[in-house]
């Protein structure tokens, strides 16, 4: 039996992950980031075909891995406009720049990359074993929702899927110095029937967002098994928006109850860094109030938008995509 001997690397104390954009689908990272994940999965899903035919036994003839792909999943804090960007597919500026999802006839019109979306490599490594480093390249982000808690830190998930792995040593790289989260970000309501531009939404619990980009994922024609997929297709983005607040009147009731449009900005600073986030052209899905002996009555409120746009203030470069 082969002994397969290694150091035990193990803990999320000595390990570290780097976000890369890539410039084109799977092509060399020139900027990445560390320090934005606090939890990191990734897999490899192999497609076996089983050669059985009509024969006198019940197992298969033969087998073959005929495709593979590698599904990434990633949490953490939102410090900076990174994890917002990973989910878009309009970059327009390498510093501060604006991000948008750019599907509709209200969003910002991206070319030449109207097809795609900016596809990221994300990189797995251990401080004492640099053998250890993983590399999931050519990976769209298919999935991304963000939430912000009264009480909490301003965090997101993402889910999405890679076109193949490689090893490669270590590079540390730098993180975003910043801090954001609940208590220093502001939500309000714009081009609502009774609310005035940039009016705050009152009794605030939390709030939040979630693209889907319904991707298409389909695998490659090739000469030699297993072939890798294809750079995935974004289909219509469905976007949603959604608030929670201790009730404090009827005011929001009413207005989501009348079937208008209505917008909102969410804002996050520490002065430093800033994330101005506008979702636009919003009606209401559903609006739940509840109300009990023992705790504080409460409203929560989904949306459909239209779109999404940030505007990124936070010092770091990115790679523009989606502009000519």
């Amino acid at each position: 039996m082969t002994d397969y001997a290694g150091t035990l690397a193990g803990s999320g104390l000595n390990a570290y992950v780097n976000i890369g954009l890539e410039p084109t689908f799977e092509s060399a990272v020139t900027t990445s980031w560390a320090g934005l994940v606090d939890e990191c999965s990734f897999t490899r899903e192999n497609t076996i075909y089983e050669n059985r035919g009509i024969m006198d036994r019940r197992t298969v003839n033969s087998q073959t891995n005929i495709a593979t792909r590698y599904p990434v999943s990633l949490g953490g804090k939102v410090d900076c406009g990174i994890p917002l960007s990973m989910i878009m597919g309009y970059i327009s500026a390498t510093t501060d720049p604006t991000c948008a999802v750019f599907k509709g006839d209200n969003h910002i019109a991206a070319t030449p990359n109207t097809s795609y979306l900016p596809s990221w490599a994300v990189h797995r490594t251990y401080v004492e074993a640099t053998d250890d480093s993983v590399s999931i390249t050519g990976v769209t982000w298919n999935t991304g929702d963000y939430n912000i808690e009264l009480d909490g830190e301003f965090t997101y998930s993402l889910e999405g899927v890679g076109k193949s792995q490689a090893t490669t040593a270590a590079v540390t790289k730098t993180s975003p110095a910043t801090a954001l989260g609940s208590w220093n970000t502001t939500v309000s309501a714009e081009a609502a029937a009774s609310y005035t531009s940039g009016t705050a939404v009152k009794g605030l619990k939390n709030a939040g967002f979630t693209v889907n980009n319904n991707l298409l994922v389909r695998n490659s024609f090739g000469t030699t098994a297993p072939v890798a997929i294809r750079q995935p297709i974004p289909g219509r983005a469905d976007l949603e928006f959604r608030l929670g607040r201790g009730a404090v009147d009827d005011d929001m009731w009413d207005i989501l109850c009348d079937g208008t449009v209505n917008s909102f900005n969410v804002t996050a600073t520490d002065g430093t860094t800033s994330l101005d986030i506008d979702v636009n052209s919003t009606y209401c899905k559903s609006i739940v109030h509840r109300a009990n002996l023992d705790d504080q009555s409460e409203e929560t409120a989904l949306f459909s938008a239209k779109d999404i746009i940030v505007v990124v203030a936070d010092g770091e470069t990115y790679v523009k995509y989606g502009v000519a």
